[in-house]
């Protein structure tokens, strides 16, 4: 009774809830607070239908959101809680509730809620007016009560902070506010990662809960705002947020013209402190660098500054100053403008205007280029008078005519060597004479081909464009007459006139040597392209043919080395004369190079016959002897045929039809003619594709070696080996050498295929007896390349075997090439221990000479003689021959192609060292080579034992 009493005696409504949200009392003040009957039964409080409950935003109260009812279910006290109550007349009455929870038992749920509320009707309605109030204000205004939360703000607050605005809710904190504009990146200032923006907060912060405050921010899209707060006696915070953005732009625009103004520029208050200036008056003052609003010198610190170093030349610092300081008093009144001369003899424009605010602003031009201008426009002055003398002993002494004309095409300058070169009269020239008239004369005598009237119009168009443009005349006279119409700035032209007919004919000369191969007087590359392709389109237009013949001398190198090059230049000089006389008229001979030559024969009714015909007298003609200083010379020569348009309808593919034809003949023991088809590209594709493979299986393996034995004749011990090469090829099955050696050659892998041989050799001589000798057949293509000793010392060294197990097998021909760097080489080869070997003696270019010439170790007699020593004397004389000069030389010798007994008597009876046939073994791989030494062995030792 003693609650109940008090709650009706109190101002504040007061009433009581059970645990089902039911209000069982309440006193009158909350009755009359809210015009409604409370006591006795009701429903719940959240479902009463007597009232309907909004929050401050307008928006209803959800049952879950009433405050009773949390305490309820929560057991927590509920303080402040803004309600408006709307009763069945409409009316809105504003309330603000706090809630206390009432417990039974301690620790369990509340049993019931006390809710005391008082009317704040009044309060609010103060507050929409104030509301009403600051929505007109144009910045943003915000009031944060004592706990920093937010009591009201304007709509400009909510524009202001675009990406947050809808969000921002009364009574939130500030700081949760500033949260919730970082997460949506509303902050460019306050970085990127969480450190930097949880610095930026605290910052902020700190500045918001000072007394006053004042800071600029940056939001997105490069907007500022200015920030003013100032904490009211109550606790309260005031703040406006200004729009600063457009003064920003306009502030850096005006800084970006300081900044680039050409000379210094500074600003005064009228207390003549500094306000703002740009780095070049900093450098003339001599100021730091980086100066700000907080460190700003006054005008008078400038000036001392600027005395004590000399910047206003000698006398007393002080007087320098004081003087200076009252000319500024000037400044502030009235406009200034003077001239200084800086120590560094520069001088500078200073101007000064006064402000409105009693300061004044001041610039510093650096005007020396203009006084250095009008110092050097009086010498120009005095330099154009002696330039006007000097040009009129400049024109009297040109090698070329000039003229100037004006606008209107009248005589304004000329020299004499015009009037000369058009063989004018000299009363015609003169100035102001017009062009029209001049050119009239010119016409009459002979000395232009041109229209008056057309020239006149052209030259004055190309004038009026500023374009410069030449012109030749061809006079009657045979002269050619260059001229170069340079256009004036006054609208006239001056004009150079020059004889260049002297200059033309030796480029006719010029031109006539770039078409001809010195040497023979015959037609160039060059002339016999341009020629081909001619003759390629008028094929075209008149269905004709024609025929492409690529002519190479056979032998001619070897003329050349043997005889000098000045022998071989007389030689196709000699070549080229009987190369004219066997064609018709409008054929053309051309030298392509070297000793290449071309013929472009014209078409005819039988093409085909026409170019055999002509190829059949090259080769009788060229193939006939030449006597070149005093001694007789033999060549051949190889002819490829390309017949337009049926070989090809291009200059490129023609030249390359005829060009395979021609390695066709080469290919086929030369001297003769071959006329391409399709079958030799095939061929050469063929040719192509094998060169690959070969390339293919040097790198990555493929080739294999087989071993001929050779046997000492006396006791038929097998004393060495032969490495023969193999090829087995994918497709086209086992190669033996003679299918792809000279490929190697021409393909440039003879090296390369050289040295694997030899390592190869070396890597299975390592695996047989040590009295089992390996011989390696060596190209003189390799010698020659001067590689040789490097790899055969790398194989050594690799496999480490006795050099003396090692023999290189080489031809006459290397001797025949008469080479002192093949020769030594050889040599060096040889000191290394290695025998070397004259390989097929007896046949080709054999010669005694050749055995005085380098010492071999030993010499292989051919098997046509030995194939033949059982039948006819003269093989088993020269034989017999061989080996007799062999054993005094102190050489081996080896005979090669044995094939029965009866050959090996004769043989030995001839002194022979070796033998070498299928009688004593057939080409076999490596890993038999063992198996048959030992056989061959224990063969022996048997017959020695019987």
């Amino acid at each position: 009774m003693l609650h109940r009493s008090t709650m009706m005696a109190l101002g504040e409504g007061r009433c009581r809830s059970r645990s089902t949200g039911r209000i069982v009392s309440a006193n009158a003040a909350a009755e009359r607070i809210l015009g409604i009957k409370l006591s006795g039964p009701s429903e719940s409080i959240a479902t009463d239908a007597r009232w309907h409950t909004i929050h401050e935003d307008g928006s209803d109260f959800l049952p879950a959101e009433y405050p009773a009812l949390i305490t309820l279910a929560t057991g927590e006290p509920q303080r402040n809680v803004i309600m408006g109550v709307k009763g069945l007349d409409g009316q809105i009455t504003w309330i603000s509730i706090n809630t206390e929870p009432l417990f039974e038992n301690a620790g369990g749920k509340p049993t019931a809620a006390v809710i005391s509320f008082t009317d704040i009707t009044a309060r609010k309605q103060v507050q929409e007016v104030l509301v009403e109030a600051i929505s007109v204000i144009p910045d943003g205004f915000a009031v944060f009560d004592e706990k920093d939360r937010l009591l009201i703000c304007n709509q400009s607050y909510r524009s202001i902070y675009e990406i947050t605005g809808e969000h921002i809710r009364i009574g939130e904190r500030f700081e949760d506010l500033i949260q919730k504009g970082l997460d949506r990146g509303q902050y460019p200032q306050a970085g990127e990662t969480d450190a930097q923006k949880e610095a930026w907060l605290k910052e902020r912060l700190e500045q918001h809960h000072k007394a006053s405050s004042c800071d600029i921010q940056r939001l997105p899209e490069d907007r500022w705002i200015q920030i003013r707060e100032r904490r009211t006696p109550s606790g309260y915070t005031v703040g406006l947020r200004i729009d600063i953005t457009q003064v920003k732009r306009q502030t850096a625009i005006l800084q970006a013209v300081v900044d680039n103004f050409p000379g210094g520029v500074a600003l005064f208050d009228d207390a003549f402190k500094l306000i703002t200036c740009n780095q070049r008056f900093q450098d003339i003052h001599s100021l730091p660098d980086k100066i700000s609003s907080d460190n700003m010198p006054t005008l008078e610190a400038i000036l001392r500054s600027n005395a004590l170093r000399g910047e206003y030349g000698l006398g007393n610092p002080e007087d320098h100053v004081q003087s200076r300081l009252d000319r500024a008093r000037e400044f502030a009144r009235r406009p200034h403008t003077y001239e200084r001369i800086r120590p560094d003899r520069t001088v500078v424009e200073i101007r000064s205007n006064p402000t409105p605010n009693g300061g004044f602003i001041i610039t510093y031009v650096d005007v020396t280029a203009r006084h250095n201008v009008a110092r050097r426009l009086a010498e120009s002055e005095r330099q154009a008078r002696e330039t006007a003398a000097a040009l009129n002993v400049t024109l009297a002494h040109m090698s070329q005519g000039l003229t100037m004309f004006d606008a209107k095409g009248r005589l304004v300058v000329w020299n004499e060597q015009y009037v000369e070169l058009y063989r004018l009269p000299r009363e015609l020239v003169r100035r102001g004479v017009s062009l029209r008239e001049v050119l009239t004369k010119c016409r009459q005598l002979g000395g232009m081909s041109v229209g008056v009237d057309g020239f006149i119009r052209d030259l004055r168009q190309k004038a009026r464009q500023g374009r410069t443009f030449a012109a030749v005349w061809r006079l009657k006279d045979g002269r050619s007459i260059s001229m170069v119409h340079t256009p004036t700035d006054d609208g006239g032209w001056v004009t150079t006139h020059e004889d260049i007919t002297e200059r033309e004919q030796v480029a006719l000369k010029i031109r006539s040597l770039a078409q001809q191969d010195p040497l023979t007087g015959l037609a160039n590359r060059t002339s016999f392209r341009e020629h081909l392709e001619a003759a390629l389109a008028q094929a075209e237009r008149f269905d004709e043919q024609f025929s492409v013949l690529l002519i190479d001398l056979d032998h001619f190198k070897s003329v050349n080395d043997t005889l000098g090059h000045a022998a071989g230049d007389k030689l196709l000089q000699a070549v080229a004369a009987r190369m004219r006389c066997e064609v018709r008229e409008g054929d053309l001979v051309a030298r392509l190079g070297g000793d290449e030559f071309a013929i472009l024969q014209k078409g005819g009714r039988n093409q085909r016959e026409s170019a055999i015909s002509l190829a059949s007298r090259l080769v009788d003609v060229i193939g006939n002897s030449y006597e070149i200083d005093g001694r007789q010379v033999n060549l051949g020569t190889s002819i490829g045929i390309a017949i337009a348009p049926d070989a090809a309808s291009s200059g490129d593919q023609l030249l390359k039809a005829a060009d395979m034809a021609l390695y066709e003949v080469k290919n086929k023991n030369k001297n003769g003619f071959y006329i391409y088809d399709k079958k030799i590209e095939k061929e050469l594709y063929s040719r192509k594709r094998l060169e690959s493979d070969l390339r293919e299986v040097i790198s990555n393996g493929g080739l294999q070696l087989d071993y001929q034995p050779v046997v000492s004749l006396s006791d038929q011990s097998v004393c060495g080996v032969e490495a023969l090469i193999r090829w087995k090829h994918a497709t086209r099955g086992l190669l033996m050498p003679g299918q792809f050696i000279q490929l190697s050659e021409e393909a440039g892998l003879i090296s390369a295929l050289g040295e694997w041989v030899i390592r190869q050799a070396c890597l299975d001589a390592a695996r047989w007896p040590n009295h089992i000798k390996v011989a390696v057949n060596v190209s003189p293509n390799h010698i020659k390349q001067r590689t040789l000793v490097g790899a055969i010392s790398r194989a050594l060294a690799d496999v480490n075997i006795n050099p003396e197990r090692l023999e290189i097998e080489v031809t006459e021909s290397v001797l025949l090439q008469n080479d002192t760097d093949m020769i030594s080489e050889l040599r060096q080869i040889q000191s290394l221990g290695i025998s070397i070997a004259l390989d097929d003696f007896g046949t080709g270019y054999s010669s005694l000479s050749h055995l005085r010439m380098f010492e071999f170790n030993k010499i292989k007699i051919d098997r046509q003689f030995v194939a033949e020593i059982t039948e006819r004397a003269d093989c088993a004389a020269i034989v017999c021959a061989i080996t007799g000069l062999a054993r005094s030389l102190g050489i081996v010798t080896t005979a090669e192609g044995v094939e029965n007994n009866q050959q090996v008597q004769l043989l030995v009876a001839a002194g022979c060292s070796q033998g070498q046939g299928y009688l004593f073994g057939r080409p076999q791989p490596a890993e038999q080579i063992d198996f048959f030494v030992s056989t061959r062995q224990a063969r022996k030792n048997g017959s020695l034992g019987s």
